[in-house]
């Protein structure tokens, strides 16, 4: 597949910025705050995302008898499935002059073995689980070492799921950051509920502990 430059031409303003994904090892550029938050998740799912290709499927077909052309989002393979996708806002995405691409982009990757999927807001901003996931990509270059993971498993193991406050004190008695810990919560050494606030009183535990 061919790549395409992010611009803003074509009459529409868009609100294009770069991605620094600490995962992908590169820069991937984004044309509005939905698609930037939608990259969030793709560099949150690191054990199952391999890669992600920006503007880098163009899509022609014919529409009332005329040539038309459509660009997907992202190109995302995964472990167990590749994915064109389109970030729209669910207005748009119901809107009729959209359907044929659509279409034609859902016939193509089913020909080349791909999944299209259109992802709207509805699913990219539900919270708290963005505000979660942009908090702790925030902290995930912080270099945790072995004796943070020996400091997890000594205050967790006995202990039945206490709250996210305690282990940070806990770390702070040790002379160790909070970031640390969200750095630890990030790649899940710590486990705890995505779609619950991370807030001081947070539930977290020992991942493959045996909870109930």
């Amino acid at each position: 597949m061919g790549f395409r430059k992010v611009t803003n031409r074509g009459g529409v303003r868009k609100f294009i910025g770069k991605f620094p994904s600490f995962i992908f090892n590169k820069i991937i550029w984004y044309e509005s705050r939905l698609e930037r938050d939608f990259l969030y998740h793709l560099e949150f799912d690191y054990r199952a995302v391999l890669n992600v290709y920006e503007q880098a499927c163009r899509i022609r077909y014919m529409h009332e008898g005329k040539r038309r052309r459509f660009t997907i989002d992202f190109v995302v393979p995964r472990k167990h499935k590749k994915q064109l996708i389109e970030v729209k806002y669910s207005k748009r995405a119901l809107q009729d002059k959209y359907q044929p691409a659509f279409h034609a982009a859902r016939e193509l990757g089913e020909r080349a073995g791909y999944e299209f999927k259109v992802v709207t807001e509805l699913m990219i901003r539900r919270q708290p689980r963005l505000n979660n996931t942009k908090l702790l990509i925030y902290h995930q270059r912080t270099p945790i070492y072995p004796q943070h993971q020996i400091l997890c498993h000594e205050f967790l193991r006995e202990r039945e799921e206490p709250c996210l406050e305690e282990i940070m004190e806990f770390f702070r008695t040790r002379s160790v950051d909070k970031s640390v810990v969200y750095t630890l919560l990030r790649w899940g050494v710590i486990g705890f509920d995505l779609d619950m606030p991370l807030i001081p009183e947070a539930r977290v535990y020992l991942p493959g502990a045996g909870r109930l």
